[in-house]
């Protein structure tokens, strides 16, 4: 007996690694933005550092730099390198 309301065939809501994870599969050997990263419409604000470790596992190669702003302030970047 299914309780109602239960779908088992519910359209699957794609994960915040995932999002990641395509991210970098479209933008090979780009520089990507941590703050873009970070954004709730792809990694989400808090654990998005351990979705990039997870995409590492995943992809392989996913470099990171990170530089001073004039302002003072570091601006962090990640590439997928295939």
């Amino acid at each position: 007996m299914r309780q109602p309301g239960l779908a088992f065939d519910a359209p699957h809501k794609e994960s915040y690694t995932q999002k990641v994870l395509r991210v970098f599969e479209q933008n090979k050997n780009v520089w990507i933005d941590a703050d873009f990263l970070a954004s709730p419409r792809v990694g989400g604000k808090y654990a998005w550092r351990s979705r990039v470790a997870d995409c590492r596992k995943i992809l392989g190669r996913i470099d990171n730099r990170q530089r001073k702003a004039r302002e003072g302030y570091t601006i962090s970047e990640y590439r997928y390198v295939p």
